[in-house]
């Protein structure tokens, strides 16, 4: 998408951090907010447009 109007760049891009889980082994919300937001800040991290998963923290 364009985004004429910014001065970092000129397309919309977007980083995203993504974290699941098993309810029943695991029911806290909170910590699957606190994997996704860490996920999230790897790959703001590496730069625009990519999506990290809580699971590669794991296992790098």
């Amino acid at each position: 998408m364009k985004h004429e109007a910014s001065a970092v760049a000129d397309r919309v891009t977007v980083s995203l951090g993504v974290s699941a889980c098993v309810p029943e082994k695991n029911p806290d919300p909170k910590g699957l907010v606190a994997a996704a937001d860490k996920a999230l800040y790897l790959a703001k991290q590496e730069g625009r447009n990519r999506v990290k998963s809580f699971f590669e923290l794991l296992i790098t």
